[in-house]
Protein backbone atom coordinates (compact mmCIF):
# COMPACT_ATOMS: atom_id res chain seq x y z
CA UNK A 1 0.00 0.00 0.00
CA UNK A 2 2.85 2.44 0.67
CA UNK A 3 4.63 1.93 -2.59
CA UNK A 4 0.97 2.88 -4.16
CA UNK A 5 1.10 5.99 -2.25
CA UNK A 6 4.38 6.89 -3.22
CA UNK A 7 3.41 6.23 -7.02
CA UNK A 8 0.61 8.94 -6.38
CA UNK A 9 2.77 11.43 -4.79
CA UNK A 10 5.32 11.25 -7.54
CA UNK A 11 2.49 11.50 -10.33
CA UNK A 12 1.14 14.42 -8.10
CA UNK A 13 4.44 16.24 -8.66
CA UNK A 14 4.72 15.20 -12.37
CA UNK A 15 0.91 16.12 -13.56
CA UNK A 16 1.07 18.90 -11.13
CA UNK A 17 -1.66 18.79 -8.42
CA UNK A 18 -3.53 15.81 -8.94
CA UNK A 19 -3.32 14.05 -5.18
CA UNK A 20 -4.20 10.48 -3.65
CA UNK A 21 -7.94 10.78 -3.76
CA UNK A 22 -8.08 9.06 -0.52
CA UNK A 23 -6.40 12.22 1.66
CA UNK A 24 -9.51 14.32 0.44
CA UNK A 25 -12.33 11.84 0.24
CA UNK A 26 -12.30 8.56 2.15
CA UNK A 27 -10.80 9.41 5.45
CA UNK A 28 -14.45 10.57 7.02
CA UNK A 29 -12.63 13.44 8.26
CA UNK A 30 -13.80 15.65 5.27
CA UNK A 31 -16.02 18.52 5.29
CA UNK A 32 -18.26 19.58 2.28
CA UNK A 33 -18.04 22.84 1.23
CA UNK A 34 -19.55 23.01 -2.33
CA UNK A 35 -20.72 21.01 -4.97
CA UNK A 36 -21.63 21.45 -8.50
CA UNK A 37 -24.67 22.19 -10.04
CA UNK A 38 -26.22 19.71 -11.79
CA UNK A 39 -27.08 19.44 -15.24
CA UNK A 40 -30.36 18.19 -15.83
CA UNK A 41 -29.12 14.90 -16.83
CA UNK A 42 -27.45 14.28 -14.21
CA UNK A 43 -23.58 13.93 -15.63
CA UNK A 44 -21.03 16.52 -16.61
CA UNK A 45 -19.90 16.37 -20.37
CA UNK A 46 -16.01 17.10 -21.24
CA UNK A 47 -15.47 17.51 -25.14
CA UNK A 48 -13.69 19.81 -27.47
CA UNK A 49 -14.93 22.67 -25.70
CA UNK A 50 -14.26 24.02 -22.55
CA UNK A 51 -16.50 23.36 -19.93
CA UNK A 52 -17.38 25.59 -17.55
CA UNK A 53 -19.07 23.96 -14.03
CA UNK A 54 -20.79 26.41 -11.49
CA UNK A 55 -20.48 25.29 -7.35
CA UNK A 56 -23.48 25.85 -5.06
CA UNK A 57 -23.79 29.80 -4.63
CA UNK A 58 -22.49 29.39 -1.09
CA UNK A 59 -18.85 27.98 -1.68
CA UNK A 60 -16.90 31.15 -1.48
CA UNK A 61 -18.84 32.25 2.08
CA UNK A 62 -18.05 28.40 2.80
CA UNK A 63 -14.32 28.53 1.56
CA UNK A 64 -14.05 31.36 3.66
CA UNK A 65 -15.00 30.07 7.31
CA UNK A 66 -12.97 27.01 6.10
CA UNK A 67 -9.69 29.10 5.39
CA UNK A 68 -10.66 31.57 8.83
CA UNK A 69 -11.61 28.17 11.31
CA UNK A 70 -7.99 26.92 10.03
CA UNK A 71 -9.54 23.96 8.33
CA UNK A 72 -6.49 22.60 6.72
CA UNK A 73 -6.15 21.56 2.92
CA UNK A 74 -9.23 22.05 0.90
CA UNK A 75 -9.33 19.90 -2.07
CA UNK A 76 -11.36 19.81 -5.60
CA UNK A 77 -12.74 16.42 -5.90
CA UNK A 78 -13.72 15.46 -9.32
CA UNK A 79 -16.19 11.98 -8.86
CA UNK A 80 -16.99 9.13 -11.04
CA UNK A 81 -14.01 10.15 -14.10
CA UNK A 82 -15.16 8.34 -17.27
CA UNK A 83 -14.01 8.24 -20.71
CA UNK A 84 -15.50 5.72 -23.25
CA UNK A 85 -11.53 6.16 -25.20
CA UNK A 86 -8.84 7.47 -24.84
CA UNK A 87 -8.87 11.66 -26.44
CA UNK A 88 -5.35 11.80 -26.97
CA UNK A 89 -5.05 14.91 -24.83
CA UNK A 90 -4.83 16.98 -21.72
CA UNK A 91 -7.28 18.75 -20.38
CA UNK A 92 -6.34 21.85 -18.01
CA UNK A 93 -8.64 22.23 -14.61
CA UNK A 94 -9.03 26.01 -13.90
CA UNK A 95 -10.72 27.50 -10.58
CA UNK A 96 -11.72 30.96 -10.65
CA UNK A 97 -14.45 33.41 -9.07
CA UNK A 98 -16.03 33.81 -12.59
CA UNK A 99 -16.23 31.23 -16.05
CA UNK A 100 -12.89 31.88 -17.96
CA UNK A 101 -13.86 32.42 -21.91
CA UNK A 102 -11.14 30.12 -22.28
CA UNK A 103 -8.39 28.41 -20.70
CA UNK A 104 -5.06 30.01 -21.17
CA UNK A 105 -1.95 28.75 -19.97
CA UNK A 106 -1.82 31.41 -16.83
CA UNK A 107 -0.04 29.26 -14.26
CA UNK A 108 -1.81 31.32 -11.42
CA UNK A 109 -5.65 29.80 -12.12
CA UNK A 110 -4.67 26.29 -13.77
CA UNK A 111 -4.73 24.11 -10.45
CA UNK A 112 -3.69 20.56 -12.79
CA UNK A 113 -4.55 18.57 -15.50
CA UNK A 114 -6.61 15.43 -16.04
CA UNK A 115 -4.57 12.99 -17.54
CA UNK A 116 -6.35 10.21 -20.04
CA UNK A 117 -3.71 7.92 -20.99
CA UNK A 118 -3.78 5.53 -17.55
CA UNK A 119 -6.80 6.54 -15.97
CA UNK A 120 -6.80 4.03 -13.39
CA UNK A 121 -8.64 5.91 -10.78
CA UNK A 122 -12.85 7.00 -11.14
CA UNK A 123 -11.66 9.60 -8.47
CA UNK A 124 -9.23 12.55 -8.98
CA UNK A 125 -8.48 15.78 -6.29
CA UNK A 126 -6.80 18.72 -6.42
CA UNK A 127 -5.05 20.72 -3.71
CA UNK A 128 -6.82 23.91 -3.92
CA UNK A 129 -6.03 25.83 -0.59
CA UNK A 130 -3.67 28.37 -2.15
CA UNK A 131 -5.83 29.27 -5.04
CA UNK A 132 -8.87 29.09 -2.55
CA UNK A 133 -6.50 31.53 0.14
CA UNK A 134 -5.53 33.85 -2.91
CA UNK A 135 -9.89 34.28 -3.76
CA UNK A 136 -10.41 34.78 -0.41
CA UNK A 137 -8.20 37.50 0.14
CA UNK A 138 -10.08 39.28 -2.89
CA UNK A 139 -12.94 39.73 -1.47
CA UNK A 140 -14.94 38.13 -4.21
CA UNK A 141 -17.91 37.30 -1.73
CA UNK A 142 -20.62 37.87 -3.66
CA UNK A 143 -19.41 35.55 -7.02
CA UNK A 144 -20.06 32.08 -7.72
CA UNK A 145 -16.83 29.90 -7.79
CA UNK A 146 -16.39 27.90 -11.20
CA UNK A 147 -14.51 25.58 -12.30
CA UNK A 148 -13.54 25.67 -16.02
CA UNK A 149 -12.24 22.26 -17.62
CA UNK A 150 -10.69 22.47 -21.25
CA UNK A 151 -8.19 20.99 -23.54
CA UNK A 152 -4.77 21.81 -23.14
CA UNK A 153 -4.22 23.26 -26.53
CA UNK A 154 -0.99 25.46 -26.14
CA UNK A 155 -0.42 28.01 -28.32
CA UNK A 156 -3.64 27.50 -30.59
CA UNK A 157 -7.31 28.80 -30.04
CA UNK A 158 -9.21 25.74 -30.95
CA UNK A 159 -8.59 22.24 -31.57
CA UNK A 160 -7.82 21.05 -35.27
CA UNK A 161 -11.36 19.43 -37.14
CA UNK A 162 -9.24 16.10 -36.09
CA UNK A 163 -8.72 16.79 -32.66
CA UNK A 164 -12.10 18.49 -32.01
CA UNK A 165 -13.24 15.10 -33.56
CA UNK A 166 -11.80 12.98 -31.26
CA UNK A 167 -12.29 15.08 -28.34
CA UNK A 168 -15.69 14.84 -29.02
CA UNK A 169 -15.73 11.26 -29.30
CA UNK A 170 -13.88 10.54 -26.46
CA UNK A 171 -16.92 10.51 -24.09
CA UNK A 172 -15.39 11.76 -20.95
CA UNK A 173 -17.97 12.80 -18.36
CA UNK A 174 -17.35 13.28 -14.30
CA UNK A 175 -20.05 12.68 -12.12
CA UNK A 176 -19.98 15.70 -9.64
CA UNK A 177 -17.41 18.35 -8.79
CA UNK A 178 -16.79 19.37 -4.98
CA UNK A 179 -15.02 20.99 -2.37
CA UNK A 180 -14.33 19.06 0.63
CA UNK A 181 -12.13 20.74 3.67
CA UNK A 182 -9.91 18.75 5.43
Amino acid sequence: MRSVALAVAVMAAVLGGITDSRSAADTGEDALLATSESPDEGIIRIGAEPRHIRLSEDALANVGRAIGRGSGRIYLVLDDVQAKQQPGILYEVFLDATAASSPTPDAAQVIGHLNFFELNKRQLSFDVTQRLQRLASQGLRDQRLVVTIGPALGSQSSPSPHDRKELEEAGITIGRVRLVAQ
